[in-house]
């Protein structure tokens, strides 16, 4: 089939020249295969049916009248791309104004393959659209002969090839929409907010700092001042709807909050969990980015199939398993404490819905800002010449399904994961599913424990068998060259495959739980857990068995990966099965012996102040760092040189702009959000603050009642002493008795303010 587009290709496929030769030089290369392509096209019959008739025109102008247009001809080939992935000179084709820009993307591979194509004006997206058909037998017919080609799985269509016009699409792309709008006033009103909150703050500083003066001035001038009540004067704190809206976005506050611990001395041993989150998201981070790397304009797209056969590489193929920890880290964080509140209210927790209510109110802010930000801030600033896939094949689906994240089900819907927004957020709705399982499991572990375990355990034998048996059925396998289509979409994101290392977390919180609650004598836990904590033995068989289990389970890929024909599908679903919860209990059984006390140099490590903060930044860090890979991505002007040190060179860089804006979106939303929900929305918060509110002031009324009454004793007292002996030569009894009753003064204010504390 003979089109515009085969003659584009065809002077394509046969320029040899250097990139720095333009115009004429080009055309003087290329003059014979130029000329003779443009007549063999321009003179096609099939040509003339498909293409319009501009462009028709426009070929068989530059075919008649070579020689007049070699300058021009000469321009549009340099900046047309010289090979596979190659992307060509977008903006300098973009400033003549005789040509187009067109871009060739490739769909369905796990990576991008583009080619910049800078043609005539007259010729449009339609007319370069037929070709794809042909396109599509000949890749058909590479993929049978070609080394390597058979690994990508694909069944070529036509629509496996697209021709966009850049500019044209990018324009659409970038266009302003209501959601935008949306978007900007709702980071607006977040800015103004913290600007209104921290003014308040400043003031509110201010007025502290003015106080404190003010009494230090009172106490120079009457050294008998209470400091307790100049202290509880100058506890200014925010009072009324407003004054607590506007605390709430106080940036220092909310700064110093972020950056300081607060765990409690008891649960300072589970501080090694900030560590142990943070390593996990540099694994998922630099997991990413070896990944979206190659899903933008790559000059050797290639290069990862060698990645596959070193070693050294599977380190970071075990990135995946990170999300397996922070399962673990949920499951253990919510097991664990949600059984010491119910022991402190004696066996009864918060109802349910509350529970869920109060979890979903921390996630959906710093989430809904991240899906604004990926969707219609990032979407307006691209210029590159493949930029308009970012809408299309991401943030466009946002404006589809934007409200499936928002419920936590777009683990099922969409089904096809290419329509995802923001798909690497599938964590999230399976973390917020396992945490319903939380409030009942947790009440069978604590008024029948026994029960909740056999129930816990019948759990994961159900998902491990339904977990083999879909596998099965499906013939899905571990290989990455053999990943079916559907894969994702049946397996990967679905809670009842991912549920085995939550609930083996909340297993550990269990054992942590009751080493530090259950008597010896009536628990079996405390004696086991007793027993590692003194045995340096069993701590060494804990440490090294659970090292083993990881590094066996990471390096073991290596060969099922590279050649997956060796292995059956039998041992593919139990490979893939398996897994996830071995290597989760094989990292339980190393920080085991850590979190019962022990292991000082990695408690040392790991609980260190130094992972506090970022910590606490990493929720933000997980939903932003994509956003910014897919957006370099798509937005390269030229194709880049994959590689691991440039990979890795981007690594740090991701890491950084992400802790950066994380920051950003952490004070400016999510712990404003917070103080929101914890001063408007909690009923035991606002009581408590209410009935503490209460008691002081009717404690610094009573305590300023009976110290100026006491105080009129004492100078009473004073008055008549000094009227029967105005002249004492040195100090005697009374001194001591008058020191003697000071101090009982004290001691009954003090029972006083207890009294008054009690009441």
């Amino acid at each position: 089939m003979a089109k515009i587009s085969i003659i584009l290709l065809t002077i394509i496929l046969s320029c040899w020249c250097q990139q720095e030769m333009m115009g004429m030089l080009a055309y003087k290369f290329q003059n014979f295969n130029y000329r003779q392509a443009l007549e063999h096209y321009a003179n096609d019959p099939e040509f003339q049916e498909h293409a319009s008739e501009s462009c028709a025109a426009a070929v068989m102008n530059y075919a008649n009248n070579f020689e007049s247009y070699a300058q021009e001809i000469g321009l549009m080939t340099f900046y047309t791309g010289r090979d596979l992935n190659d992307v060509g000179r977008f903006f300098d084709c973009s400033q003549l104004d005789y040509t187009r820009f067109m871009v060739l993307s490739v769909s369905g591979l796990p990576l991008g393959f583009y080619f910049g194509i800078c043609g005539p004006i007259e010729c449009t997206e339609d007319d370069y659209l037929p070709v794809s058909s042909q396109l599509a037998v000949l890749a058909r017919q590479l993929q049978d002969v070609l080394p390597d080609a058979e690994a990508f799985n694909v069944d070529w269509t036509a629509d496996n090839f697209q021709f966009r016009d850049s500019a044209l699409r990018n324009s659409e792309a970038t266009s302003i929409s209501p959601v935008f709008i949306i978007a900007i006033l709702f980071f607006l009103f977040s800015i103004v907010s913290v600007i209104a909150g921290t003014i308040f703050e400043m003031w509110l500083e201010a007025r502290k700092a003015k106080r404190a003066l003010e009494r230090q001035r009172l106490r120079s001038i009457n050294e008998d001042e209470d400091e307790q009540q100049d202290q509880a004067a100058d506890d200014i704190k925010p009072q009324g709807i407003l004054q607590n809206y506007l605390y709430s976005f106080a940036l220092y506050n909310n700064t110093k909050r972020l950056i300081y611990g607060r765990a409690s001395k008891v649960d300072k041993q589970l501080e090694i969990l900030n560590g142990l989150r943070v390593l996990s998201l540099t694994f998922v981070v630099v997991g990413h980015t070896f990944l979206y790397s190659l899903r933008g304009p790559t000059s050797n797209p290639l290069e990862f199939l060698r990645w596959f056969d070193e070693w050294s590489f599977y380190i970071l193929m075990a990135a995946p398993y990170s999300v397996d920890v922070f399962f673990w880290i949920s499951g253990f964080l919510g097991g664990y404490l949600m059984l010491e509140y119910v022991k402190k209210r004696n066996g009864k927790n918060q109802p349910f819905l509350m529970i869920m209510l109060h979890r979903l109110l921390r996630l959906i802010p710093l989430y809904l800002a991240t899906i604004f930000f990926f969707w219609q801030i990032m979407s307006m600033v691209g210029t590159g010449p493949v930029f308009f896939k970012y809408k299309e094949e991401y943030a466009g689906a946002c404006s589809r399904y934007w409200w499936s994240h928002l419920l936590f089900i777009n683990n099922f819907y969409p089904f096809n994961r290419d329509e995802q927004c923001m798909g690497w957020t599938w964590y999230l709705p399976n973390d917020v599913q396992f945490f319903a399982l939380l409030p009942p499991l947790v009440w069978l572990l604590y008024r029948r424990r026994a029960w909740g375990v056999v129930v816990i355990a019948i759990i994961v034998t159900a998902s491990l068998t339904a977990s083999v048996v879909i596998l099965q059925l499906a013939g899905f396998g571990p290989s990455m060259f053999k990943i079916k289509e559907n894969y994702y979409r049946v397996y990967y994101m679905k809670p009842y495959m991912r549920v085995s290392p939550f609930l083996i977390g909340i297993y550990c919180g269990l054992a942590i739980y009751s080493f530090r609650n259950d008597d010896p004598a009536e628990s079996l836990i405390k004696r086991c857990c007793d027993k590692i904590k003194r045995s340096w033995i069993l701590r060494q068989v804990l440490y090294w068995t659970g090292l083993g289990i990881m590094v066996v389970i990471t390096f073991t890929f290596q060969p099922i990966n590279n050649h997956p024909e060796k292995f059956s599908q039998l041992f593919n679903s139990f490979y893939m099965t398996l897994t996830k919860p071995l290597f989760v209990l094989g990292m339980n059984m190393f920080v085991f012996p850590i979190l019962l006390g022990r292991g000082l140099f990695f408690r040392a490590v790991l609980g260190h102040d130094f992972f506090t903060p970022f910590a606490r930044l990493s929720f933000g860090v997980f939903l932003l760092h994509a956003t910014f890979m897919t957006f370099e991505a798509f937005n390269r002007e030229r194709a880049i040189w994959a590689s691991r040190n440039y990979n890795m060179a981007m690594f740090f860089a991701w890491m950084v702009a992400s802790f950066l804006a994380s920051f950003l979106f952490t004070v400016f939303i999510e712990t404003p959000c917070a103080n929101l929900e914890k001063y408007f929305l909690t009923p035991a918060a606002k009581g408590k603050a209410r009935k503490k509110a209460t008691i002081k002031q009717m404690v610094e009324v009573e305590r300023v009642s009976f110290a100026n009454s006491f105080s009129e004793t004492l100078v009473k007292k004073d008055s008549e002493a000094s009227d029967s002996t105005p002249e004492l030569p040195s100090r005697h009894k009374n001194d001591d008795e008058f020191f003697n009753q000071d101090n009982t003064a004290d001691t009954v204010e003090d029972s006083f303010v207890k009294n008054s504390i009690n009441r």
